[in-house]
This record gives C-alpha cells, sequence and structure tokens, in this order.
C-alpha cells in the first residue's frame, strides 16, 4: 500500500484509513486511505516505538519513548528509560500527555475500548509482567 513502507499499522474505525508508523529517515505516524492515494504524515515522532497504536473515533492513542536518564546506565535495548501514553487528537492536531512512568516498558500493544473510557496494556518493570487497566485518564 505504502511507497515509504511502513511498521506497525491498523485501519481506522470507519475503514477509511490505515494508519502506520515509520521509523528511521521519516519518523512518526502516516495515514493513507484504504482505496489507494497520498500517504500522509499524520505526526513526525521520533520517540516512537515500533508497535503502540491503537485508532479509535476521536483519535490515535501510542506509545511514545521517554528521553533517556542520565543516571541510567543498566538500560538495554530502551527498557528502563520510561515511556508515555499519548492521544493525538485528529481533529485539532493536539498531542495531550495520558500516562507516563519511568519504569514502564510496553511489552505488547496497546487496546483502547470504544468509548475511549479504558486503556488496556501490560506494564513491565523487569523481570515480571502485570496486566494495567488505565481509567479516569481524560
Amino acid at each position: 500500500m505504502t511507497t515509504g513502507g511502513g511498521k506497525y499499522a491498523l485501519e481506522s474505525w470507519d475503514g477509511r484509513d490505515v494508519y502506520y508508523t515509520r521509523m528511521r529517515s521519516t519518523p512518526g505516524i502516516w495515514r493513507i486511505p484504504t482505496g489507494g492515494g497520498e500517504e500522509t504524515q499524520v505526526l513526525l515522532e521520533p520517540g516512537l516505538g515500533w508497535r503502540g497504536l491503537s485508532v479509535s473515533r476521536s483519535g490515535l492513542y501510542y506509545f511514545r519513548r521517554l528521553a533517556e536518564r542520565a543516571e541510567d546506565t543498566s538500560s538495554t535495548e530502551g527498557r528502563g528509560a520510561g515511556y508515555a501514553v499519548d492521544f493525538l487528537d485528529l481533529e485539532s492536531g493536539q498531542v495531550v500527555r495520558v500516562f507516563e512512568d519511568d519504569d514502564f516498558y510496553p511489552w505488547v500493544d496497546l487496546a483502547v475500548s470504544p468509548d475511549d473510557r479504558w486503556i488496556l496494556t501490560v506494564k513491565r518493570p523487569l523481570p515480571v509482567s502485570e496486566l494495567m487497566l488505565m481509567e479516569n485518564f481524560r
């Protein structure tokens, strides 16, 4: 579907578009119509991981890697730097921080309920995994 490639892809709630992530030369979230057409960059996001994107009626939820902590020398493969969940309002283009944790390392994707009230993901402080349900985040 794309000419520039992509990683993690999800169809929009109405089936009109596919949202996907890119890394490297053109990092961020991109969109392409399912019927074909021009690819457009929705959000330039260098801290975006290769997965962790959820599409809702009102916007996109995604994982964003926090900046490396200078005192953290034990991190490997990005673990320990922490992650956040951000929300991109597709109508206004505004990004809002939903959740942030220095010890949060998302091991799996995130899912958002159809009414945007619940986010489901796994919080993985090494070496164990916990299922996390976020509520009252808006």
